[in-house]
């Protein structure tokens, strides 16, 4: 058997052609990647492209008011009185504020019925509603309805006593007031309610049996007034007095 010697140039040659093609090939494979790296990030760039939303397009701004809410009466006791109302709007969605003689007592409710609490028997009360849409367009006012609690006991007519004593505390503008309870031919001191009146306002209502309240005075003399009312509405002649404050 004959074996062929190469000479040591001839197996550097060929050492040399052989890494060569296989450079070649890792070369071409190299290629081959990038180019499919390349028509993928353009295919997901178009992509992308195409998904965005329509830039510069302003939706138009809700300007139309909700019309002025409907309100009835549905159900009235001596110490609350229930109400329903109900407004329309190009909006489905609506809050509502409810007036209790100019006092919100329920502001930006979503509901469309609400019930005042703590009234006080054979007191007057008007009650208004306003809605609000989700652009924050207000109604008008709904029609006012005015109403009257009936009494507890329709024949006591005799109001409690007026309070008999005051014991005013003032600290720079801030008023502490103690005084008296009242008693009633038919209630319980707990059942005597108390209304404070501060320069002819009235700023407090005292229930529960409460003998005590904090007003805020202006600076110099202040008008105080106290009223006992019971169950059936019967209220007492004034407490009043003048209280001097400086701060």
């Amino acid at each position: 058997m004959l074996m062929r010697v190469m000479s040591k140039g001839q197996r550097l040659e060929r050492g040399l052609k052989r890494g060569n093609g296989q450079r070649a090939l890792g070369v071409s494979a190299l290629v081959l990647v990038t180019l499919l790296s390349g028509l993928e990030g353009r295919g997901a760039a178009a992509a992308a492209e195409k998904s965005k939303a329509p830039s510069g397009i302003t939706l138009p701004r809700d300007r139309t008011a909700p019309s002025a809410p409907e309100v009835a009466v549905t159900d009235v006791g001596p110490t609350h009185v229930s109400l329903a109302w109900s407004a329309t709007d190009d909006s489905p969605h609506l809050w509502y504020t409810v007036y209790q003689n100019g006092v919100p007592i329920y502001p930006l409710t979503g509901r469309e019925s609400a019930t005042a609490y703590l009234l006080l028997p054979g007191g007057t009360y008007t009650f208004v509603v306003r809605a609000r849409d989700f652009g924050g367009n207000f109604s008008p006012l709904s029609a006012p309805i005015t109403l009257t609690t009936p009494r507890l006991n329709s024949w006591d007519n005799e109001p409690p006593t007026t309070p008999a004593e005051l014991f005013p505390d003032v600290f720079d503008n801030e008023i502490s007031l103690r005084w008296s309870e009242s008693s009633d031919n038919q209630d319980p001191s707990s059942m005597i309610a108390y209304e404070i009146s501060l320069n002819g306002e009235l700023v407090d209502v005292a229930v529960g049996g409460r003998t005590t309240s904090i007003v805020y005075g202006v600076n110099g003399p202040n008008v105080v007034s106290i009223v006992a009312i019971d169950s059936s509405g019967n209220a007492s002649e004034p407490l009043s007095a003048i209280i001097q404050v400086e701060f």
